[in-house]
C-alpha cells in the first residue's frame, strides 16, 4: 500500500494519509494497535515537530494509521502548521537547530488563547529530571524520552483523542 503525502509548500508541512503498512511485530502489537484504534476519528490532527526526518516519519507513520498527521522540521513550519491545521496534539522535540527551540514553541503555544488548549507532548533525548521539570513548568502535557516506545505514544494519543 502506498502512503498519501500532500506537501503544503507554503508552510513546509506534510500531511500523511492513513494508508500505511501495519508492520508485523513479533508481539502482535501492529494488529492489536489497529484493532483498538480503527474506530477513532481519522480526521483528528496531530503535529509531529522534529528536525530529524527519521523521527518525524517514524511517529508520522505510527500515528497516521488512525489520525491525520502533519510533520514539520522546524519551529517556523510548526507554527504555520498549527495555525493552518489546528491540531489537537503536538509531539515536539526540545532540541532542534537552535538549542531549546521546542521549549520556546511550547511557551508560544501556551501564551495564545487560540493555541493554549492544544496538548503538547515533548519527545526528547534529554532524560534528566531537570529538563523534564522545565518542560512541565512550561506547560508540557507529557514527556517521552528517546528512544521512545511507539505503543506508549500511540496509547497516549488514543486516550486523549478518544471521542
Amino acid at each position: 500500500r502506498n502512503s498519501l503525502k500532500i506537501r503544503q509548500l507554503a508552510t513546509h508541512c506534510e500531511t500523511s494519509g492513513v494508508a500505511h503498512h501495519i508492520f508485523p511485530l513479533g508481539n502482535g502489537w501492529g494488529v492489536k494497535f489497529f484493532a483498538t484504534m480503527r474506530a477513532r476519528n481519522f480526521m483528528t490532527q496531530i503535529l509531529v515537530v522534529d528536525d530529524n526526518p527519521i523521527i518525524r516519519k517514524l511517529l508520522g507513520v505510527a500515528l497516521s494509521r488512525h489520525f491525520t498527521v502533519c510533520e514539520a522540521p522546524d519551529v517556523d513550519s510548526a507554527l504555520a502548521c498549527v495555525l493552518q491545521h489546528k491540531p489537537r496534539i503536538v509531539f515536539l522535540d526540545i532540541m532542534m537547530p537552535s538549542a531549546n527551540e521546542g521549549l520556546e514553541l511550547l511557551e508560544t503555544l501556551r501564551q495564545h488563547p487560540e493555541t493554549s488548549n492544544i496538548l503538547v507532548a515533548m519527545v526528547s533525548s534529554h532524560t534528566d529530571p531537570e529538563t523534564r521539570a522545565l518542560a512541565a513548568e512550561k506547560g508540557a502535557d507529557a514527556y517521552f524520552s528517546k528512544p521512545f516506545n511507539l505503543q506508549e505514544i500511540a496509547a497516549w494519543a488514543d486516550k486523549h483523542l478518544a471521542p
